[in-house]
């Protein structure tokens, strides 16, 4: 039984928890990304949610969008959180897509993989999205 116990506490300890954090200044309609260095699990909570996005996501691609057109407001929060296999430091974003209500992409910059600058008006003021690890 202790054996048992034991393989089912190791297999829980896996999994880490890192929240996406956001500030815009335009409405988000829409964002896919790629994960690299982790697989994620599971998404969950975040402004996403609270919105009613529609989150669809594999071992390696998230993506977010509504389909009663609601949008995220401009602002700051937690966007979404990801439940990840692997080193949450490991963590790095790539091939982001960022829209506005108008389904017209953001600005959208990667910098050190764990924040994303975006341009909600497209006049070089950017806007930060940072990572913490959650665990």
């Amino acid at each position: 039984m202790y054996k048992l116990l034991l393989i089912f506490l190791f297999a829980f300890s896996l999994a880490e928890t890192v929240e996406v954090y956001y500030t815009t200044d335009a409405p988000i309609a829409g964002f896919q990304f790629n994960v690299e260095g982790v697989s994620v699990t599971n998404t969950s909570s975040g402004d996403a949610e609270k919105y009613d996005f529609i989150i669809s996501a594999n071992d390696t691609l998230v993506l977010g969008f509504s389909l009663t057109g609601t949008t995220i407001p401009a602002g700051n929060g937690i966007l979404i959180v990801l439940d990840v296999d692997g080193n949450a430091d490991d963590l790095c974003l790539t091939n982001l897509t960022i829209s506005d209500s108008e389904a017209q992409p953001l600005v959208v910059t990667v910098e050190d993989c764990n924040s994303i600058n975006i341009s909600g008006n497209g006049l070089g003021i950017f806007d930060r999205f940072s990572f913490s690890n959650g665990t």
